[in-house]
């Protein structure tokens, strides 16, 4: 179940399973279906799964509909939503949005077809509510041990290089995927447009986050610092003398 507060004023709840991507323009599959859409804020928006063996692993997500272009919105992170995991009418999982992020869709968790959760609890950019999700890999029982061991390591519990390969691999592939679009738009950017020192930062900036990408003992805190200042370093950028002389010129 998910509720959030006055704004944005459009949050959407979204699953990924095989085959099946339900949001509010497709409610309803054979073993689960979305009970409401809720687009005047506050919610509550929820999902309701009969039958999860027959369903399979998924992922759930929430999409920012309101501030869906922009990449560097803020508005989801702060709107104070929360998801309730209900099993029945037993609560068995609570997730608050994490403040201080950017970007419109909230990974929130996922579950095995034999209901074991994993915790995702991170930001990434989609401005298509079509393709929330996808290409997210779906939970299967060796990414859910990947997550497990992932999580234990970020709380300090398991010592560097004790991950298995599989699980380097699942930490990678879902970090690349959550972030991959910001790192191909930094890339995009002609940085000769821009004065040296703007573009010596964003090269240093793009190279950090790369780094810390593929680095599987990484902190989630430590990336969405480097994160937010590659985004802050884009929004900063100043423009060469050069091509300022050039545009008015045009």
């Amino acid at each position: 179940m998910l509720t959030w507060g006055e704004t944005p004023r459009d949050l959407d709840s979204h699953l990924r399973a095989n085959n099946v991507h339900l949001y509010y323009s497709q409610k309803w599959s054979t073993h689960a279906w979305l009970d409401i859409d809720i687009t005047s804020s506050y919610g509550p928006e929820t999902i309701t799964i009969e039958n999860l063996a027959a369903l399979g692993g998924f992922n759930y997500m929430i999409h920012d509909y309101t501030n869906a272009g922009s990449s560097t919105s803020s508005a989801m992170s702060n709107s104070g939503a929360v998801v309730r995991v209900y099993k029945g009418s037993e609560l068995v999982r609570t997730y608050h949005v994490p403040t201080g992020n950017t970007g419109t869709v909230w990974y929130v968790f996922s579950m095995s077809a034999n209901g074991t959760i994993t915790d995702h609890n991170t930001f990434g950019f989609e401005s298509s509510a079509s393709q929330v999700g996808a290409g997210m890999p779906l939970p299967t029982n060796d990414m859910v041990l990947a997550s497990i061991s992932a999580t234990a390591m970020f709380s300090g519990s398991i010592a560097p290089d004790t991950l298995k390969d599989y699980e380097i691999a699942e930490i990678i592939e879902q970090r690349l995927f959550m972030y991959g679009h910001l790192i191909e738009e930094a890339k995009a950017i002609d940085t000769s447009l821009y004065s040296v020192e703007s573009a010596e930062a964003l090269v240093l900036s793009l190279g950090n986050v790369e780094k810390l990408l593929n680095d599987p003992y990484a902190t989630e805190d430590d990336l969405a610092e480097t994160i937010n200042e590659l985004l802050r370093i884009i929004d900063g950028l100043v423009f060469s003398r050069e091509s300022l002389v050039w545009e008015q010129a045009a």
